[in-house]
């Protein structure tokens, strides 16, 4: 049995990876049938039961939050779950993408229909309806440690489920506001979403590999499935050379670059070229590692307590919304995207040294098109700053909270290094790709066109700079 259907509370089928890509969407939906619709009034009737026996506490309805479940709670239920929201919304940095939120707040719906929480079921009713809104809540990426769960940036997305007008607010179960915040469905939605931005520029940096290869004269030997193919190799290596292979023939039939006769040529290239599978093999492991953890944590169960069912249902109290999968799918993201420009860096040094390029220009020099040294330099001070986003998130646990959260596992902080890393990465590879296209051009000994020069680039960085603000 898979990890995601071990965690599964019924025959239903869940939603697989595409899915939930597109829950982000505005058009997206997760399942939330007439059964699931049950399980949350099930297990509401469950917890108003259970709540009424003499001598059960339950955390949050009966003690304070946090660090404070040694104090009562006031007796005013509302008042007490809207002062949790209130002090939780508090978050800043930059704002989380809407299709970040939207999806969060759907797979908060989903979760809940698990029926293990206690929801009120109007209030999953309103969750699903803001997520299909035009007019999504602002919420700020910074905030949350992922210790229990995503507290500040999901009191920010589910503020207006409990607005009704007029600057009334209502909260129509006993602890439905902690059901919405003790969650991991924030930092899994952000994790989906950055896993779908490093799937883009891994491809990015097979095509940029198959041009370095070209543009330096070699041909696909490293590639071909006679070598790589043999017993026991790793499949992902296996396709990572088969799509080189392929890219390789096609720009080689667009550009009109030939290889240098092996005569002319080192007998092996360089391990940046010749073990390009290796590197971008791995990254596939790693990639569709990280996005089986964060399938893990999007669809399972991440609150406290839970309101287990059975002959005797019971209030368990434990530790679901420790994020820890995010983490780990967040370390294994960066280490990805770092690998990549360390490669594409790599691999345009090679073009750059005569030394090792084969017989094109120094730093790819043309007439009346100048050269693309500073863009190397450019290129290699932008893997140098991915070297300091790669730092793995276990080395920034520390206790807070009044040594209640004692070890934390930094998943959105984790997350937010993978989005600028994903930023930095994103310039990486556009150098690389104007570099590599530069030396095909080179190769087949025809001019270089004026959209593969600095003058270009600098065009290109100011008109960003102009959408950016």
């Amino acid at each position: 049995m898979s990890r995601v259907e071990s965690i599964e509370l019924s025959n239903d089928t869940p939603p697989g990876w595409d899915e939930l890509v597109d829950a982000g969407r505005p058009d997206g939906l997760l399942p939330f049938t007439a059964a699931d619709e049950a399980r949350v009034q099930r297990a509401f009737e469950r917890l108003e039961a259970l709540r009424a026996q003499p001598g059960v506490t339950v955390y949050g309805l009966h003690t304070g939050f946090g660090n404070d479940v040694t104090s009562q709670a006031s007796a005013d239920e509302v008042g007490h779950q809207l002062e949790l929201l209130d002090y939780l919304c508090v978050g800043t940095g930059p704002k989380l993408p809407a299709a970040v939120v939207r999806r969060a707040l759907r797979l908060q719906a989903y979760k809940a229909a698990r029926g293990l929480s206690g929801t009120h079921p109007e209030t999953v009713r309103r969750l699903l309806a803001l997520a299909a809104s035009d007019e999504l809540p602002a919420v700020p990426a910074w905030g949350s440690l992922g210790a229990s769960g995503d507290l500040v940036p999901m009191a920010h997305a589910v503020a207006p489920v409990f607005e009704r007008g007029n600057g009334r607010r209502e909260v129509p179960g006993p602890r439905d506001v902690l059901g919405l915040v003790n969650t991991n469905a924030m930092m899994a939605s952000f994790g989906i979403e950055l896993a779908e931005r490093v799937n883009d520029q891994l491809w990015r940096m097979h095509e940029v590999t198959a041009a370095a290869a070209l543009g330096l004269g070699f041909d696909d030997e490293p590639y071909r499935p006679e070598g790589l193919e043999v017993p026991g190799q790793d499949w992902h290596v296996v396709e990572a050379g088969r799509a080189i292979a392929r890219v390789m023939k096609e720009r080689a039939l667009d550009s009109g670059a030939r290889p240098v006769p092996p005569a002319q040529r080192p007998l092996q290239a360089r391990y940046s070229i010749r073990c390009a599978p290796q590197v971008l093999g791995g990254s596939r492991w790693a990639l569709a590692a990280a996005k089986e953890r964060l399938l893990t944590e999007a669809l399972r169960v991440a609150d406290n307590p839970l309101v287990l069912d059975g002959p005797a249902p019971a209030i368990w109290h434990g530790g679901h919304f420790y994020a820890l999968g995010v983490a780990h799918a967040a370390d294994l993201l960066a280490d990805v995207v770092f690998r990549l420009v360390e490669l594409a860096d790599r691999q345009v040094l090679l073009l750059m040294d005569p030394a090792t390029n084969q017989g094109l220009p120094r730093n790819l020099e043309a007439k009346d098109r100048s050269h693309v040294k500073g863009l190397h330099q450019l290129l290699s001070s932008l893997g140098q700053r991915l070297r300091g986003l790669a730092m793995p998130s276990r080395v920034m646990s520390f206790s807070c909270e009044g040594n209640n959260q004692d070890v934390v596992p930094c998943g959105m902080n984790a997350l937010s290094t993978v989005r600028e890393a994903c930023e930095v990465a994103d310039e990486a590879l556009a150098v690389a790709e104007l570099v590599t296209e530069r030396a095909l051009v080179l190769r087949a000994g025809r001019e270089v066109p004026e959209h593969l020069t600095p003058a270009a680039w600098r065009r290109r960085v100011a008109l960003l700079e102009s959408v950016r603000g």
